[in-house]
Order: C-alpha cells, then structure tokens, then sequence
C-alpha cells in the first residue's frame, strides 16, 4: 500500500539532489540488523520510506548532510528513545553524523541528539525539511 505521496515539486528537487526513485541500500538487511540488534519492527510508513529513499545523502550549501539509512543507532542512550508517547519509533536517517531522524508508525518523525523533540509530521514535510535546510538544531 503506497502511503507517501510526492509532490512533483519535491521530486523534481529529490531528483536533482540524486535520488533515482528508489532505495541504494538494502533495506531488508538493515530491517533484519535492527530486528536482531535492538527487537526493532519497522512499520509499514517507515519501510515505504526507505524503500523510496533509503541511502540518499541529501547536503545544503553549509555542508550539512542527512544520510537516509536506518542503522545509525550508536549508543545506549539513543536506543532507550526508541518509544514516544506507547508508540515505537525506527530510525530512519541521521543528520550532521549525530542527530538521529526517527520515524513512528503514523509517518511522524522526531530528532534525537540529547533529547527527543518534534521534527515533522508526515514522511513528506520530512523531505522537504531535509531539501529546504530547515532544520531543528
């Protein structure tokens, strides 16, 4: 089921920034290390996601880069955010090598870096935060 719909403005600018249509990862290992790793389940928004976009590295003119890859959880203290308000989050990229971008079941995704805040509320207006350098930090 097709949950993500682009607008053509924001995949004219995907596409000019790389993006093919498609992930150039595979997502499925990362599903499986995630699973393994941390009893991870991915949901059905998150798995659309980066089936789309999973391994676009999206920069902006101040060399900041969102990496689109879901294995990026690197410490103790990242993996006990991964629930928020008795709903699971999955990460979904991370921005500037630090901040981890994390995605719940309804397609709202959260920053995490010290705390857990707000980052947008659908897959799409997570995009264009992404290509328009509109970040929360």
């Amino acid at each position: 089921m097709k949950v993500i719909q682009l607008p053509d403005e924001l995949a004219a600018r995907l596409k000019v920034l790389g993006w093919e249509g498609a992930a150039t990862i595979d997502v499925t290992a990362c599903e499986k290390k995630l699973q393994h790793a941390y009893g991870l389940k991915i949901s059905e928004v998150a798995r659309e996601f980066l089936l789309l976009f999973g391994g676009l590295a999206i920069s902006d003119n101040n060399n900041v880069t969102v990496h689109l890859t879901p294995a990026k959880i690197r410490t103790r203290e990242r993996r006990g955010h991964l629930s928020w308000s008795n709903k699971s989050l999955y990460p979904i990229g991370i921005l500037r090598d630090s901040t981890v971008i994390l995605m719940n079941p309804d397609g709202v995704t959260f920053s995490f870096w010290d705390y857990l805040s707000p980052f947008a509320d659908t897959p799409v207006a997570t995009l264009q935060r992404f290509t328009q350098s509109i970040y929360p930090i």
